[in-house]
C-alpha cells in the first residue's frame, strides 16, 4: 500500500546484493559501544552508555519476536552490540 499517493516500491535489499544464500558471518557486524554512541548521538558523546542501554530497549521491543531473549541486537560483552541478520 502506498503512503500519501506515493506509488508503492518492492523492499530493496540493504546489503545491496541480490544474490541469495549470502554467507551469515559477512552480514554479522560487531560494534563497539563508543563508537555507536559518536556515530548516533555526536563526537562529544563517547561515554553516554546509558543512552545506548535505552535506545537497544527500544530497538529489541519493536523489533525483536521476544525482547527479553535478543536474536538480532546481541550485547557483545566488553564490546558493544552485534547486528545479526534474521536467516532465511
Amino acid at each position: 500500500m502506498a503512503r500519501f499517493g506515493a506509488p508503492a516500491v518492492p523492499p530493496v535489499d540493504e546489503f545491496g546484493s541480490d544474490e541469495q544464500g549470502d554467507d551469515e558471518a559477512e552480514l554479522s557486524v560487531s560494534v563497539s559501544q563508543r563508537q555507536l554512541l559518536q556515530e548516533v548521538w555526536g563526537p562529544e558523546c563517547g561515554e553516554e552508555s546509558n543512552y545506548l542501554r535505552d535506545f537497544m530497549a527500544q530497538l529489541r521491543r519493536k523489533l525483536e519476536p521476544e525482547p527479553s531473549r535478543p536474536q538480532y541486537f546481541i550485547t557483545e560483552p566488553g564490546m558493544g552490540y552485534r547486528f545479526a541478520p534474521p536467516t532465511s
